[in-house]
């Protein structure tokens, strides 16, 4: 049985979504360099986005197996 949920998105959410569909998956840096270049965002107003979109379940952020740090 599938259960659906409605989602309501901000306008802010909807860019990052809009540009994860388009280039997924991205890093964090891609993404607010894409959002830099579309929207006109500072890289903390990405960083702010995807915090609270994580926070809602819309997206989840996963390590990076090549970071070392």
């Amino acid at each position: 049985m599938v259960v659906r949920k409605e989602v309501c998105l901000t306008q802010s959410e909807w860019y990052v979504m809009d540009c994860l569909w388009a280039y997924a998956p991205q890093t964090v840096m891609q993404l607010a360099t894409d959002l830099s270049q579309r929207a006109g965002w500072a890289k903390s107003t990405t960083i702010t986005t995807l915090r609270r979109m994580e926070e809602k379940g819309l997206v989840k952020k996963k390590p990076d197996p090549n970071d070392q740090r």
